[in-house]
């Protein structure tokens, strides 16, 4: 979920910070030596007053725990998303042909990117019998002539726009960095706005017919390995940011036997418990979607399904990076012409993914699984900064399991 987007969780940060207001500042948590003083305007106290409580990452996660706990007893609501804060795509729902009945390459060609080309970057449209449609991907092709490569799944944040959020001006340059000399297929799905990457239940009167998982799974993996020109090694991995983290690491564990490794990048794994509800509920909410076509009623089978937190059994056997931040602002988001409004959404979302990554690895933990690699890092909200600095760590911590 990146924070520029997301407005709807703008809702929820305002009744967190709401209740933070009422909590006297910490006497230790300090503001930048030079950060303005008292006789600052109100604008720049806020400002000053925020980045304290950011500091304190204790202090976000016992307000979320705190507010989503209270929403989800009875007699209150959960956060529903308005229309105001809605962001409705524009192209969706899509309309669902039936006479697509089976897996086709329909296009491929150079992608959209600059030096696509020289990246070896194709755009693909692939028809999807689970989806109805033609599906756009892109596909970064393994060296040519080279030894067997392993394909890695990269999925992007809520937005997952047909201009894939890895190759923007600030992430495009970490990907040329860590994966431009590998030999390794890298698949990316793109169009997927606020699904989840999962398989919807029902079709959904905004957003359409949804079936990620199983387009992921039975139809495009299957096809891009079976092309004449990429040689697989039959090892395989997946990885997200955000939403895209979320979908990644579900999909791995509902699918253990497909994949060799996941990585999640500030993903929330929870469904069951208060503040995982309340995140899996909000996305598609932000979309127009009624989140009852996503998986039925919470508490349904397809609920228990995704929780990788209360099982994390698909795990076991692939090689798992997981990182975070904690919300706390980096000095120079406090020195950036950012809103304070912004940097909450940002911080309230990092501090949920927070709690969201403990409770998976205290998980893996009493399941006795210690082979993950989970990385805290101690500054940093829920934007690219934060996401486009771990891709290299995680990328060293799954390759050994796809060679």
């Amino acid at each position: 979920m990146q924070p520029s987007r997301l407005r709807a969780v703008a809702l929820a940060t305002t009744a967190v910070l709401s209740l933070s207001s009422v909590t006297p500042a910490p006497v230790h948590a300090q503001p930048p030596a030079n950060a303005p003083q008292s006789s600052s305007s109100s604008s720049d106290k806020g400002r000053t007053y925020f980045y304290e409580i950011s500091q304190l990452p204790f202090v976000a996660t016992g307000i979320l725990r705190l507010l989503t706990g209270v929403l989800g007893l009875p007699g209150f609501h959960l956060i529903n998303v308005g229309k105001f804060f809605q962001e409705i795509p524009e192209n969706f729902p899509y309309p669902v042909d039936a006479s697509i009945t089976d897996v086709t390459l329909v296009s491929r060609g150079v992608s959209v990117y600059p030096r696509s080309e020289e990246r070896r970057l194709e755009r693909w449209t692939v028809a999807s019998p689970s989806m109805g449609r033609n599906i756009a991907v892109d596909v970064r092709l393994p060296k040519p002539g080279g030894e067997p490569a392993p394909t890695l799944v990269m999925l992007d944040g809520v937005e997952a726009p047909l201009y894939s959020g890895w190759f923007n001006e600030r992430s495009g340059s970490d990907f040329d960095r860590v994966l431009g000399d590998e030999n390794v297929t890298v698949v990316f799905p793109l169009d997927a706005n606020g699904t989840w990457y999962s398989d919807w239940i029902n079709d959904d009167p905004q957003l359409g017919r949804q079936k990620w998982e199983t387009f992921i799974t039975k139809e495009l993996l299957p096809l891009v390995e079976s092309q004449s020109d990429i040689n697989a090694n039959g090892k395989r991995a997946i990885g997200g940011l955000s939403m895209g983290a979320t979908g990644a690491v579900q999909t791995a564990n509902q699918n253990p036997d497909m994949f060799n490794a996941t990585f999640g990048i500030s993903g929330c794994y929870s469904t069951m418990n208060s503040l995982g509800r309340q995140t899996m509920l909000v996305v598609p909410q932000s979309r127009g979607a009624d989140p009852k076509n996503m998986w039925g009623r919470h508490g349904s089978a397809e609920w228990r399904r995704h929780d990788v937190a209360r099982n994390p059994e698909g795990l076991r056997n692939q090689a798992v990076y997981l990182s975070t931040a904690t919300g706390s602002l980096l000095l120079d988001q406090y020195y950036s012409d950012a809103p304070v409004e912004g940097l909450s959404v940002g911080w309230a979302l990092e501090a949920g993914t927070y709690q969201c990554t403990r409770d998976l690895e205290k998980s893996m933990k009493k399941a006795g699984m210690n082979h993950q690699q989970v990385n805290y890092r101690d500054r940093g909200t829920h934007n690219w900064e934060t996401f486009r600095v771990e891709l290299e760590p995680a990328w060293n911590h799954i390759k050994p399991a796809l060679y």
